[in-house]
């Protein structure tokens, strides 16, 4: 495979995701569990956590190391992949309004929640009909 990535990538990321995984699931169980109540802010703690350190991690491999690939391949695409997807949209979202692309970027939110929202209606409708 021409440009493809080293092995390592590919198994920081994978080790990545597992911590994350586990992570985003207990955070979701400990907030589940002591808040009792049907608002998931569990998954809402997780989005904005990760997020946030989505937003570190993108300065501080896109400018202050001379080579973040490894670091981002494990913090970025598997730790955060796993613990939130949303982290790896808001940090895209962003970069396209620092680029002047403020039209790309929207379009992105819009499509990206219609559907999201419209994949998942479709799945349980597809779902329940079988």
């Amino acid at each position: 495979m021409a440009n493809s990535a080293p092995l390592v990538n590919y198994l920081l990321v994978a080790v990545g995701g597992a911590l994350g995984a586990v992570a985003r699931y207990a955070t979701v169980i400990a907030l589940q569990s002591a808040t009792r109540g049907n608002f998931p802010l569990g998954t809402l703690t997780v989005n904005t956590l990760g997020c946030f350190v989505a937003g570190i991690l993108f300065v501080v491999c896109a400018e202050r190391l001379v080579d973040g690939a490894t670091l981002r391949a494990f913090t970025m695409t598997g730790f955060l992949g796993a613990y939130t997807t949303f982290s790896a949209f808001s940090v895209e979202t962003l970069v396209l309004f620092a680029q002047g692309a403020a039209g790309a970027a929207l379009t992105s939110v819009a499509l990206n929640l219609l559907l999201s929202l419209a994949g998942c209606a479709a799945g349980i409708f597809i779902a329940r009909a079988l």
